[in-house]
């Protein structure tokens, strides 16, 4: 009994991309601390639960939607295997986007319509803008970046330059990561959803340049963010890493051939994010 409990959060977990939702407790925990003022603890937990609610909505309703592309892609998801029946997707999605939306009602005006568009956007993402070239790939971009934007908001109106340019970076790597994952699912996109991605439009090579475009604007943000932060002798060398991983990234991209090259790559990325967004956790620290 226990452990079929277990099982079963591992597969909802699975099923919302749950490391997704952490990245964004964290972000919008750095746009607090960075904004250079604190909310109302009751207001920070609040405003950190409703993102999450809001990332596992949309992951679960991605899921459903996506049956039948992932039985080609991704044949080890919780709904192509079994593991939760496609129902309770539906009704798991529609429960996190009211909880996701009720919660923002609390926070103020500005942070409920933040949540509201991307609650609202994010079913629409899912239904019809992900098979559009490049918009769907912005979006996703989009939702990566606004956390460091909201959680300023929770404690100030006034953003700071530490945030935009966290914003500028995540939504960068957010679309290069998704144009990769286009590219990854090209063939069950094409055969189960007749999509027009942008790969599917202008092919992998060319797909891979735009790829290459969005990572050097990270980069470029990182430089100009460096200069705005104190580093220790721990956050420094994550700094370095996650921007060496970036370089690692963009040489890599001249060499993708297969199916697991674009999957290493979106591996990079991830966990060149996570290295940068620790680093700036630790120079905060150390102001």
């Amino acid at each position: 009994m226990i452990s079929d409990g277990i099982n079963m959060i591992s597969s909802i977990f699975r099923l919302t991309r749950f490391y997704h939702a952490i990245m964004i407790a964290l972000a919008v925990l750095l746009g607090v601390l960075f904004s250079g003022s604190f909310p109302p603890l009751y207001i920070l937990l609040i405003g950190i639960l409703a993102p999450v609610f809001s990332e596992m909505a949309a992951f679960s309703l991605n899921d459903y939607l996506d049956i039948k592309t992932d039985k080609i892609n991704k044949k080890n998801r919780p709904l192509v295997t079994g593991e939760l029946s496609p129902s309770f997707a539906y009704n798991f999605s529609i429960f996190c986007f009211f909880i996701s939306t009720l919660l923002s009602f609390f926070l103020g005006w500005i942070p409920f319509f933040i949540i509201l568009f991307f609650n609202v956007f994010s079913a629409a993402y899912n239904y019809k803008l992900k098979d559009l070239p490049l918009i769907g790939n912005i979006y996703i971009g989009f939702s990566m970046a606004i956390p460091f934007i909201y959680g300023n908001i929770l404690s100030s109106f006034s953003i700071s330059e530490i945030n935009f340019l966290l914003f500028i970076i995540a939504l960068n790597i957010g679309t290069a990561r998704e144009i990769i994952k286009s590219i990854e699912d090209m063939e069950g996109d094409k055969k189960a959803r007749d999509s027009n991605t942008l790969p599917i439009l202008i092919g992998k090579k060319n797909s891979s340049i735009v790829v290459l475009f969005f990572v050097l604007i990270s980069m470029i943000s990182l430089i100009f963010l460096f200069q705005c932060l104190k580093f220790s002798v721990i956050s420094f060398p994550l700094f370095l890493f996650s921007f060496a991983l970036l370089v690692v990234s963009c040489a890599k991209l001249f060499f993708l051939k297969t199916k697991k090259d674009y999957s290493y790559i979106r591996i990079i990325t991830l966990v060149s994010l996570v290295l940068g967004l620790l680093s700036l956790t630790f120079a905060y620290f150390s102001f």
